[in-house]
């Protein structure tokens, strides 16, 4: 009896090994699985966009876009300012120390370290260059003090490539004009010396973008004089 049952139990131990094999072959063969073999490291996925494009892509053409709204920013900020000499407003700068006066466009900044050695009168940035620029320039060094009976053609002698310009009188002075060509390294410019008081005045002009306006540059030359030293204020008037 006991060695009947023990066959029956077999038996049954027999078919479910069966039946859980052929079960397991079943499932391979409809998932098709395959050994797993070689090197499993993990690699990055690529994200695929719902255009097709991976995320790689997708972030360069991000980096190009941005880079061409910068462009259009920058030629924003640089486009060309028109200045318009008949609405321009202006003001007088009085040098105390060296009890001079000139006018000049209410337009520009006037800036410098040190007022009394050197001042710049600069306009607004057009085309990334800042104009209208004119400058006055009155140092304290030994070029700039000459002596007494010194002749200003002389001291004041031109860099090579500079050309002499028209003759004028600053101030009722004497005035040497030389002429600045533009060259590949800097915009063309026009420079102006005259000497009062043993002290020598350069004024420079600079043509920014080649640009020019006459008008404006004549009345800032035809404006400068000397005056009483009471009348003469460190601020603008």
């Amino acid at each position: 009896m006991f060695n009947k049952k023990k066959k029956l139990f077999s038996g049954l131990l027999v078919m479910s090994f069966v039946l859980v094999f052929t079960s397991a072959c079943q499932k391979a063969e409809v998932y098709d699985i395959e050994p797993i073999t070689g090197d499993q490291s993990i690699e990055e996925p690529v994200f695929i966009d719902e255009e097709g494009i991976d995320e790689e892509g997708a972030e360069e053409g991000i980096e190009e876009d941005v880079e061409n709204d910068a462009e259009i920013v920058e030629e924003g900020i640089d486009e060309e300012v028109n200045i318009i000499f008949e609405d321009l407003e202006w003001k007088n700068y009085n040098n105390k120390l060296l009890s001079y006066s000139l006018q000049y466009p209410t337009i520009v900044n006037v800036m410098g370290d040190d007022l009394d050695q050197h001042i710049e009168f600069v306009g607004p940035l057009s085309n990334n260059e800042w104009w209208p620029r004119v400058s006055v320039s009155h140092y304290s060094s030994d070029f700039y003090r000459p002596g007494e009976g010194v002749e200003l053609s002389t001291w004041v002698k031109p860099f090579p490539g500079y050309e002499l310009g028209d003759e004028i009188s600053i101030a009722g002075l004497e005035t040497l004009h030389y002429i600045q060509v533009k060259t590949p390294q800097a915009w063309g410019a026009d420079y102006y010396y005259f000497i009062k008081d043993n002290q020598l005045y350069n004024i420079t002009i600079t043509h920014g973008n080649d640009k020019q306006d006459w008008d404006l540059y004549n009345k800032i030359l035809n404006s400068f004089i000397f005056i009483d030293t009471e009348e003469a204020e460190d601020v603008d008037e």
